[in-house]
């Protein structure tokens, strides 16, 4: 599993979202959010930062689960598939 955190500066649910992986023990690779992780993001609707994908084996760009802001409750449930 490959997750990818995509924030801006001085964003709150960015380093909730952070500390939480962190917490959790789920590696993952963080970036800043740019025009392609925008288009991205506005292709499936997300509005929020940070923009997390996750691509599990096989996955293709249009099959990674993708979430925009701070959900706990998804970041949990990564740990568990791990």
């Amino acid at each position: 599993m490959l997750v990818n955190l995509y924030s801006k500066p001085n964003c709150m649910a960015c380093n909730q979202s952070k500390r939480l992986l962190d917490k959790l023990g789920i590696d993952y690779t963080e970036g800043p959010i740019t025009e392609d992780v925008l288009a991205f993001a506005k292709d499936r609707g997300l509005t929020q930062a940070p923009i997390i994908t996750v691509y599990r084996t096989g996955d293709t760009i249009n099959e990674a689960t993708a979430w925009g802001g701070f959900y706990p409750e998804k970041i949990k449930q990564l740990a568990q598939e791990r």
